[in-house]
């Protein structure tokens, strides 16, 4: 690919929503990158994705747990986007080397970075999480995909945002949200870690049924609770998955 640099295409890392993400050599200063290409119609969702991304060039990417944003341009009608290549999503590595335990992650410091200049990332799910490197360095980790980043004192309450399972109360019942919902997102995270699944594993909410919601709330938090209590008291039995995941 080429652009005032040369890409030399390694591999494939994932897809996404948009389009695809590539492993590549930057052959002018021997960097890996990688290259984020969108579908020739979605180059809309590169350009609100990069808005954000320049939002965040304020803060020290290293320090606050960002993934670090290089540059822009256009390939052949496609929006093409380039960070620093980090290792694997924490999706991938539960799948490969199963449930870790809550201490491991470190997404705190990303968070109350976006919150310090007013974003949610408003879509905080394990494969947007990326350890930079889990052999030598295995509990750093880096928030990745600005794409649906919103400024929270410019979202109007009945704004949709966050993917359903991992979606917070105030959005699914239509009220004001804030900087907060990552929380909720980063709670669901969590939970996925220590479980090795989704706890909402399929979540259907209906707008009109919420007595049903505030159940699923009830034994959110009811389970939420019991994790804590296990960690720290050795003779009680290990939570059943079966009964704290919701399908």
């Amino acid at each position: 690919i080429l652009y005032k640099y040369t890409y030399l295409i390694k591999g494939v890392c994932n897809g996404g929503t948009y389009g695809q993400v590539l492993k590549c050599l930057n052959l002018e200063n021997k960097e890996k990158t990688a290259l984020k290409v969108l579908r020739s119609q979605e180059g809309w969702a590169g350009k609100k994705e990069v808005a954000n991304l320049r939002r965040l060039k304020k803060l020290d990417p290293n320090k606050n747990n960002l993934v670090r944003f290089i540059d822009h341009f256009n390939h052949k009608g496609h929006f093409c986007m380039t960070f620093e290549l980090l290792d694997i999503t924490l999706h991938d590595f539960l799948e490969k080397e199963g449930p870790l335990s809550l201490s491991e992650i470190r997404m705190l410091v990303a968070l109350n970075a976006l919150k310090d200049i007013g974003l949610a990332h408003a879509d905080i799910k394990p494969n947007k999480t990326m350890l930079v490197n889990h052999r030598l360095n295995p509990l750093k980790v880096k928030l990745v995909d600005f794409g649906t980043t919103v400024a929270v004192s410019k979202v109007l309450p009945g704004t949709v945002v966050q993917a359903i399972g991992y979606r917070a109360p105030e959005v699914i019942l239509g009220l004001q949200v804030d900087e907060a919902i990552d929380i909720w997102g980063l709670g669901c995270v969590l939970a996925y870690m220590y479980l090795g699944q989704d706890l909402l594993v399929c979540l259907v909410f209906c707008p009109c049924n919420f007595l049903f919601y505030f159940e699923v709330l009830v034994l959110l938090f009811s389970s939420l609770l019991y994790f804590l209590v296990v960690s720290h008291v050795d003779c009680l039995p290990c939570p059943n998955v079966d009964h704290l995941c919701l399908v």
